[in-house]
Order: structure tokens, then sequence, then C-alpha cells
């Protein structure tokens, strides 16, 4: 179901929706953003019954709105993470604070999903509980140094000296990364 809303004070109870999915643009027009708009009869459409998409007439009141039901009224301005769905198994009048609460930037569609199909599909997917492969794409991964590390403890020693060899490999990690790429 796709709802435009002028606030989430307006969005009916329906003890049948399990998932709420907001658009939030903030102010400006995006390119981003656009994609939602094109395809939010679709996204309703492929979400079914049990889950709803709505999206603000106006972005700025919008977001407020979103922010301070959501995040609370002490929130940090995620306006940098605009735009972005909310994804929430909570209705506005009935957040908690276990409610779920999945804030998916835009501009990570790409580099998290491999194109906009493929995200559209498995939130889909995820609202109908299909599968959770939508969100495994928000899980950290660990490198494999990093769980042998965890598992392995070389520290050799000569002389009552020891070398923690894991520290020092840590510490050429992070200073490698900080320094610019030649190129």
């Amino acid at each position: 179901m796709g709802y435009l809303l002028t606030s989430l004070g307006n969005l009916p109870v329906d003890e049948e929706v399990k998932f709420y999915v907001f658009a939030i643009n903030g102010q400006w027009q995006e390119p981003l953003y656009g994609m939602i708009e094109q395809n939010f009869t679709s996204i309703a459409r492929s979400i079914g019954k049990q889950a709803i998409i709505a999206k603000g007439l106006n972005p700025v009141d919008w977001c407020g709105d979103i922010a301070e039901k959501y995040l609370g009224k002490d929130h940090v301005d995620y306006s940098p993470l605009l735009p972005a769905l909310l994804i929430t198994d909570a209705h506005p009048d009935r957040v908690t604070k276990d409610s779920l609460r999945l804030l998916v930037p835009l501009k990570d569609v790409d580099s998290r999903f491999g194109g906009w199909n493929q995200f559209f599909s498995l939130l889909s997917d995820f609202v109908q509980f299909k599968n959770d492969d939508f969100v495994k794409r928000f899980q950290k991964k660990e490198d494999s140094f990093d769980v042998a590390n965890k598992v392995i403890k070389v520290n050799p020693g000569i002389l009552g000296v020891s070398i923690n060899v894991n520290e020092l490999i840590l510490w050429w990690r992070k200073r490698a990364k900080q320094q610019p790429a030649n190129g």
C-alpha cells in the first residue's frame, strides 16, 4: 500500500501491517529520490498488504515528523544521509525503544545492492517475510585477518622481551588505511 501524507499523524493504524517504509528526501529535489518517486506505485504494489510505503507532501515537515517519532526529540541531524528510506516495524503511534529502525541512504544502493532492480526486489522480499537478504547487506563483514587475530595469539619472545605481532600488524594496517594512495 502507498500513501502520500501531510503528516505522520494521518497514517491510519492497521493491525495487518507489519512494516512501514518512509521515503525521506529533505529539502531539495535529489535525482536518487527521483528513483523512489518514479517507482512509488510499483513499490507499493510489490510490498503487498502487510507493508506500507509513505512519503510526505511537505518534505521539510515530513523529515521533522520522522526524526521526532523514530529518532527522538534529541536526535542527531541525519540530513547528510538523505535522501533515504526509513524501514520500521512500528506505526508512528506505537514506536518503542525496541522498534526496528533501518535508515537506508539511497546513495548506498549501488554499492550495497548492485543497482535499483536488486534493491527494490530485496526490499519487497524482506517486508513480505520471504528472506532477510536485504538486512544482511547492512551487516559488517569481518576480514580474515581480524578473525584470525581473535583466534591465534602470536607473541614470540627473546630474553624475556616479547613483541605482540598481532598488534604490530593491526597498527600497520590502520596506518596504511590513513595514508593516501599514490597514483
